[in-house]
């Protein structure tokens, strides 16, 4: 199995160390849309939600034959994200990145071949950032607490 870039909630009892971001791995992506100096761009891949690529590894596992599967969620581009982040925590409207316009409306991935083999579907971009964001929040109001200092721009320093 292949996905893209991966996304969603932290796993439970996922630890980072204080102010480690690199230690989000590709829910840097989600966390750089928290900071208004931000200028982000939509990867042409997309993305998939964590949970998703475990069902899919798991369902490979029991699936008969040899296959190259390449899976991925559903497609968004940033500012949609961006967008939805500040629908559900309005709070947060004048922190958030701005993202630079694209004109692709699907991911560059072909996801059929998942569906057909290993019956994925995946789950909708919207519970991934959703969820993922808030686990994000949490974990910089951890990060808050213990004293480290987050900078604008998504940087993280002690």
């Amino acid at each position: 199995m292949n996905p893209p870039f991966f996304i969603g909630p932290l796993a439970p009892g996922f630890r980072v160390p204080p102010g480690d971001g690199g230690a989000l791995s590709t829910d840097q992506f989600i966390y750089d849309l928290l900071f208004a100096e931000n200028k982000v761009d939509t990867p042409p891949t997309g993305f998939v939600d964590v949970r998703d690529v475990a069902i899919g590894l798991v369902k490979g596992q029991k699936t008969p034959g040899k296959h190259r599967v390449v899976f991925r969620g559903e497609w968004f581009a940033f500012q949609e994200a961006i967008d939805y982040i500040a629908s559900i925590h309005p709070e947060l409207g004048d922190r958030l990145a701005t993202a630079n316009p694209t004109a692709q409306k699907n991911s560059l991935l072909d996801n059929s071949k998942a569906a057909l083999v290993l019956g994925l579907t995946p789950r909708p971009w919207k519970e991934s950032i959703r969820e993922g964001i808030e686990d994000l929040l949490k974990l910089e109001k951890s990060w808050i607490a213990q004293g480290v200092e987050i900078k604008a721009g998504g940087g993280i320093t002690h």
